[in-house]
C-alpha cells in the first residue's frame, strides 16, 4: 500500500480502516503508518513499514552496476561526470501547477549554480503548444526538456528530485 498523499479524506479514512483486516500491511514509510493509525490504531500489530525494493535497488550507490548504469545515463545526457543533475517532474497539466511550479525562475536559479543541469521530464500527455513555450530555457546549455523516456532510467542519473504531484515520482 502506498499513497502519494497522507493526508486522509473521509474516504481514504474508510479505507485505512479496511486494512486493519488484514494480516500484514506493508507501507512505505512512518507517514503512511501513521495515517493508518489514526483512523484504525487497533492495526499497530499487522502494520510492517518498508521501501520499494525496486527504487531502493536504484538509489543504491554502493553498487557496481548502478555506478555503471548512472554512468551510462549521465553520458546519454552529453553530461561531464563532475555535473549535478536536478530532475523536475512536472505534472499535467502544467498550466493548472504553474503558480506552484515557477519553472522559469527555477530554471534561472539552477542555471547560475556551477556545474549544475536541469533535466525537465514533462508528462508525456502535455501538450506540444505548452512546452513549447520553455523551449527557450534550452539555449543556455543548463536546460533539457524530455517528453518520453522511463524515469527510472533517469532517478540514477540525478542528484536532487523535484516532485509536486506526479503518482510515478512519488513512487
Amino acid at each position: 500500500f502506498q499513497e502519494g498523499f497522507y493526508t486522509p479524506t473521509e474516504a481514504r479514512g474508510e479505507k485505512y480502516a479496511v486494512m486493519a483486516d488484514y494480516s500484514t500491511a506493508a507501507l512505505w514509510g512512518p507517514e503512511a503508518r501513521e495515517a493508518v493509525l489514526k483512523h484504525a490504531p487497533h492495526a499497530a500489530p499487522n502494520i510492517q513499514i518498508t521501501g520499494n525494493p525496486e527504487y531502493d535497488f536504484l538509489f543504491d550507490r554502493s553498487s557496481n552496476e548502478q555506478h555503471l548504469q548512472r554512468e551510462k545515463k549521465r553520458a546519454a545526457l552529453q553530461l561531464p561526470p563532475q555535473t549535478r543533475l536536478c530532475l523536475l517532474l512536472l505534472p499535467n497539466p502544467y498550466e493548472r501547477y504553474r503558480s506552484a511550479i515557477p519553472l522559469e525562475q527555477l530554471a534561472q536559479y539552477i542555471s547560475s549554480l556551477d556545474q549544475t543541469r536541469l533535466l525537465v521530464k514533462w508528462h508525456p500527455r502535455e501538450s506540444a503548444a505548452v512546452i513549447d513555450q520553455f523551449r527557450h530555457l534550452e539555449k543556455n546549455g543548463r536546460v533539457k526538456h524530455i517528453v518520453s523516456g522511463d524515469i527510472k532510467e533517469l532517478l540514477p542519473a540525478c542528484d536532487l528530485c523535484f516532485v509536486l504531484d506526479s503518482s510515478a515520482g512519488l513512487d
